[in-house]
């Protein structure tokens, strides 16, 4: 079942367990689910965000314990917000979860961390000053699809990969990049626009 109006906060456990069923956030007239709590993703059916002004806040933990995806589908922007407290993580599942499909965008201020498979970005996001990107020894975080804008610092230490192979781009002000670990691997793409320091 979807969310389809009005805002619903979490404060404690949700668990997204139910087998075949499609579920999320889907909206004509604007919906926010808003997470305070723990969502523990752990069957390996999407979490739909999409129409127009459909939104997930995160200001907690996010944990993706599968290798399912969190997916647009169709109408209007719909948003993936990690806020400054929280943390998007795939603590299980050897395959990848994707961030996938039109018109969802995710933005991050908080952390993003891959503790087993892969996150993969396949879709545009933004990340602001105080976000951090960080995996685990065999794990990936990859930004493929979409493009990535980045303002502020934006920091890591991870021990697996953190890959890059999509265009780059920086707010006004200029951002930098401040990882530690094994770093930041730069595979492919071009940064387009303003100035990046390492």
């Amino acid at each position: 079942g979807y969310l389809t109006d009005g805002t619903l906060t979490n404060t404690g456990l949700v668990r997204l367990d139910g087998g075949g069923g499609s579920r999320g956030v889907r909206s004509t007239t604007g919906a926010t689910f808003r997470n305070e709590g723990t969502v523990e993703h752990v069957d390996a059916q999407p979490f739909y965000i999409f129409s127009a002004d459909a939104r997930v806040e995160n200001a907690a933990l996010w944990d993706i314990q599968s290798d399912a995806d969190l997916r647009g589908f169709n109408g209007d922007m719909s948003v993936f917000s990690n806020e400054a407290t929280g943390t998007l993580r795939k603590s299980a599942g050897a395959g990848v979860t994707d961030i996938v499909a039109s018109p969802l965008v995710f933005e991050n201020a908080g952390t993003v961390e891959a503790q087993a498979g892969e996150i993969l970005f396949s879709r545009p996001s933004t990340h602001s000053d105080g976000a951090v990107w960080t995996a685990a020894s065999g794990a990936t975080i990859r930004f493929s699809t979409g493009g990535v804008t980045i303002s502020g610092e934006i920091t890591g230490a991870p021990a697996g990969t953190v890959q890059l192979s999509d265009a780059v781009t920086t707010s006004a002000g200029g951002a930098t990049w401040n990882f530690s670990g094994v770093g930041l691997r730069w595979q492919n793409g071009y940064f387009t626009d303003g100035t990046l320091t390492n």
